[in-house]
């Protein structure tokens, strides 16, 4: 038999840097996408970009949604400096949305063709919205009990 010694370790402790660093690796995916979204301008009306864009809700362009997460990406970073965990949560919902907004639609061109062609980047994108979900509630939930913590809130409310 295997002599498996499982220690004290718990699912989800992970040392300060690397939750830091994940933040880091996603706030930079998005500001890279905000600036790809920005300067993208498809030429060809069939590009999947086209078709994703006019599929987006509110009929908004590529070039909007850049801006969102662009804007985003600043929100993060002030609120990070000052530490105000309001901005950092407000940020990650922001940039959530926005990877809703993109990948509605990159949803709805893959389907066109009652096909799974093209289900990759929507799915990709899809794992970003709900990795920038949990980080903004997950930032809420350490910001409540910080709070509690200095007794400005009491823990059964």
């Amino acid at each position: 038999m295997l002599d498996i010694h499982r220690g004290f370790w718990k699912v989800g402790t992970f040392p300060r840097w690397v939750m830091v660093s994940i933040q880091a690796f996603v706030i930079y995916q998005a500001l890279a996408r905000g600036l790809d979204y920005i300067g993208a301008q498809p030429t060809n009306p069939n590009s999947g970009l086209v078709r994703a864009e006019s599929a987006a809700p509110f009929g908004l362009g590529l070039s909007f949604w850049g801006f969102v997460f662009v804007g985003a990406t600043a929100i993060f970073l002030i609120g990070f400096t000052f530490r105000w965990w309001s901005w950092i949560t407000a940020a990650h919902v922001i940039i959530a949305v926005s990877y809703f907004a993109v990948t509605y639609g990159l949803f709805l061109t893959a389907f066109e063709n009652v096909s799974w062609q093209g289900i990759r980047t929507p799915s990709g994108l899809f794992v970003a919205m709900l990795i920038h979900g949990v980080m903004a509630a997950g930032t809420a939930a350490l910001a409540r009990q910080s709070s509690i913590r200095r007794g400005e809130l009491r823990g059964d409310i």
